[in-house]
């Protein structure tokens, strides 16, 4: 828990619309080249990030650090930015890297910081398209083949194809392949019950149980 960034301010009764929203960060900018080490440099680059607060630079001094440091209030409703390609006063361009001190935990396939990689909102999504898009294949090519309920089968007049055939969501058939051999089974079971009587009896049990034999293993 405590790995993670928190936002922290003094309660207030009535809150901005920003409020717990911004976390004052210090990110070192790197791959600068040492000749663009000027205040108002780093106070430039540091606004791509946030609003600027403080830059740990003297103008005045010479730097022994292969990075420059800049304090910046980060939106943590944005994600962090690694690198960034900026264009420096005298038309130049350059590809600065941004390193955050103590920001541990991120999402490292969208790099914000409210969640990790696995329930990732982007990936979960194109986890779904995907499983939706097998489940509609599998589902043409189940239409392809023969019925599950055949017109000669105990089955008929108990449930319908509708009712047995693949869920496009999920690609699985809606009721277990077991199940529903158990219930042929039962219907052409020689126990004196006629056909037209179990069939009735049958409809009410797998009524209710549905969401139970749904996808049941």
């Amino acid at each position: 828990m405590f790995e993670w960034a928190m936002a922290m301010e003094r309660w207030v009764e009535r809150s901005p619309v920003d409020f717990l929203q911004f976390i004052p960060i210090w990110v070192q900018i790197r791959n600068l080249h040492v000749n663009h080490y000027r205040s108002q440099t780093v106070w430039d680059i540091g606004k791509v990030l946030g609003e600027v607060k403080e830059i740990a630079f003297d103008d005045k001094e010479n730097q022994s650090q292969p990075y420059v440091r800049v304090k910046v209030m980060f939106d943590e409703s944005k994600p962090l930015q690694k690198s960034k390609v900026i264009q420096l006063p005298d038309g130049e361009k350059a590809n600065v890297n941004f390193y955050y001190k103590r920001i541990q935990k991120r999402c490292f396939n969208c790099q914000r910081l409210n969640h990790e990689k696995d329930v990732c909102p982007l990936l979960v999504r194109t986890r779904q398209e995907r499983a939706t898009g097998r489940g509609h294949r599998v589902a043409e090519e189940r239409k392809e083949q023969e019925p599950i309920i055949k017109s000669s089968g105990p089955l008929f007049g108990v449930l319908s194809e509708d009712q047995v055939d693949v869920n496009p969501i999920t690609g699985k058939l809606k009721i277990n392949p077991e199940v529903l051999e158990d219930l042929r089974r039962y219907l052409v079971a020689n126990n004196g019950d006629d056909l037209s009587v179990k069939r009735g009896e049958s409809k009410v049990p797998l009524l209710k149980r549905k969401k139970t034999l749904m996808h049941r293993r």
